[in-house]
């Protein structure tokens, strides 16, 4: 059966679009069941767009937020952060964001995305890819952030969105969005919950900082600085044992780490568990809705662990008839192409895992945690080993399995690995506990909504 809307010559005329994806019924629904909400323009003193700027980055600084920070409801470093110059950033005023700031990403495959900027100590700048949105006094940012992240607040942001190949959203669209307001008591407790739970993340990341702390101290590593020289040499020998004839796999800061790793108890990773590899699955059989089975792949892996459920998915059927098995929640992935990093990932929940993405399951008995392993990857150790054991191809670089399998893990002691494992779970336990009451908020501003509606 066809379905069509129909839009009448007063709104075409009001938003200035004729493309029938803006007046899709789900769109048009969602409109209707909020015509009694006021307008975002209420609430909102401006809608900033940062200006554009050369990326000359340098190692401390203004802290840079990119499009790749912001994620539902969270704004996310634990990757790759990069910093902008104190001379520079002071002359990028349209760029500064405050505590209290919204964030939207207005273009790219991640557009719509929206997030709080809240009680971060150093001072910080968004690019050009994103809109600032700045609450006035009439409404708590923290709430409106959350209704935006709502299901009817997404699907208004994804009604304004325009263009095909690089879809784009305007501030013209944003302003337009129906906002609805509730008891004061209950805003501000909504508003509570939001900031409580980006708490828990910043308790996340001093643990997880904790543990960094540890490793370096105890391996002395905060006390070695490792100076690459102009020239150095290799053994023919080393030529012989590694099959590699590049500069790069005899990098002299990857050997000193392998030489300080030696001097303490430690395990070859591989003697921990069983390094396998992702399937090819065939991109035609992911779906758009996420309705399938959760599949990990290299886009997804981050320094840390992955919820299942914020996966792309596939066609259940299409995954039965291949039979390739699933990963486990507790197993450990690594991405296997990149150029500057190849991250470590602990699962939380049951999935299937993509090519070049190396899937890592545990031994009964295993010397070392998950947990661990995940953490010393990620660290200084880890990456210094394996982008030594990187190849490049192009512009992209890979590693293999035997190269994973053969990851020099420092042991120290019983008790350290202990600290570790611990503050690690812990880190993963406060990102959780911030996830569950951030849906709880969510779930609680949509049920105002159904009862604002029916009553």
């Amino acid at each position: 059966m066809a379905v069509w809307s129909v839009a009448s010559l007063q709104s075409v005329i009001d938003t200035r679009r004729i493309d029938a994806d803006h007046y899709r019924p789900k769109y048009l629904r969602i409109t209707a069941l909020l015509s009694w909400a006021p307008p975002l323009k209420q609430f909102v003193q401006e809608i900033i767009h940062p200006a554009e700027f050369s990326r000359r980055y340098s190692d401390d600084g203004w802290k840079v937020v990119r499009t790749q920070n912001v994620r539902p409801l969270r704004m996310d470093f634990d990757s790759n952060e990069v910093f902008l110059s104190e001379k520079i950033a002071n002359g990028l005023n349209k760029n500064h964001l405050r505590s209290g700031d919204i964030l939207i990403t207005r273009t790219g495959a991640n557009f719509g995305q929206c997030s709080l900027f809240y009680a971060e100590e150093q001072p910080a700048l968004a690019t050009s890819h994103t809109f600032i949105v700045r609450a006035n006094e009439k409404i708590d940012s923290a709430y409106l952030a959350l209704f935006l992240n709502t299901t009817q607040g997404r699907q208004l942001i994804d009604r304004g969105m325009y263009g095909s190949s690089q879809p784009e959203i305007a501030p013209r669209f944003l302003l337009r969005i129906p906002t609805p307001r509730f008891a004061e008591s209950i805003e501000a407790e909504l508003a509570m919950f939001v900031r409580k739970a980006y708490g828990l993340r910043k308790e996340s990341i001093s643990l997880y900082k904790q543990a960094q702390h540890l490793l370096e101290s105890d391996l002395g590593l905060d006390k070695r600085s490792f100076k690459k020289p102009v020239g150095y040499t290799a053994q023919f020998s080393e030529l012989q044992q590694s099959r590699r004839l590049d500069a790069e796999y005899f990098d002299p800061v990857a050997s000193s780490i392998v030489e300080r790793i030696s001097t303490f108890d430690h395990v070859r990773l591989g003697a921990n568990c069983n390094v396998g590899n992702g399937f090819p699955w065939n991109s035609k059989k992911f779906l758009e809705d996420n309705s399938g089975e959760p599949v990990v792949r290299i886009r997804n892996i981050r320094p840390s662990h992955i919820d299942v459920e914020e996966l792309s998915s596939i066609d259940p059927k299409y995954a039965r008839n291949i039979g390739f098995p699933k990963a486990k929640k507790g197993d450990v992935i690594v991405g296997m192409d990149g150029i500057k990093y190849f991250y470590a990932s602990l699962l939380e929940g049951d999935c299937y895992v993509n090519q070049r993405v190396a899937h890592l399951t545990w031994h009964p008995g295993a010397k070392i945690s998950p947990e661990y392993a995940t953490f010393i990857i990620n660290s200084s150790i880890g990456q210094a080993q394996l982008l030594r054991d990187m190849t490049v191809a192009t512009t992209v670089g890979h590693i293999t399995s035997r190269y994973i399998f053969n990851l020099l893990i420092p042991f120290v002691s019983n008790a350290f690995h202990r600290q570790i494992t611990s503050l690690v779970k812990q880190s993963i336990d406060k990102k959780q506990e911030s996830k569950r009451l951030l849906y709880q908020a969510k779930t609680r501003v949509e049920q105002l909504i159904e009862e604002a509606v029916g009553s």
